[in-house]
């Protein structure tokens, strides 16, 4: 038998509001992504643009 009947391992007690919040809050972390990689973060060339903000800072 293929052992359908038996019962799948339970992963990390999550209750209904427990999982709604967590997942509002990856739709702020995306929308903040989003809201940044808009100031190219993110992209290669932004993060290369960046840095040499910051060594220019730094100096």
């Amino acid at each position: 038998s293929t052992g359908r009947s038996r019962k799948k391992p339970k992963k990390a007690k999550t209750s209904g509001g427990e999982m709604r919040k967590r997942k509002s809050l990856f739709r702020i972390l995306t929308q903040q992504r989003e809201r940044t990689s808009k100031m190219f973060w993110t992209t290669r060339e932004g993060v290369m643009e960046d840095e040499e903000r910051i060594k220019r800072f730094n100096t």
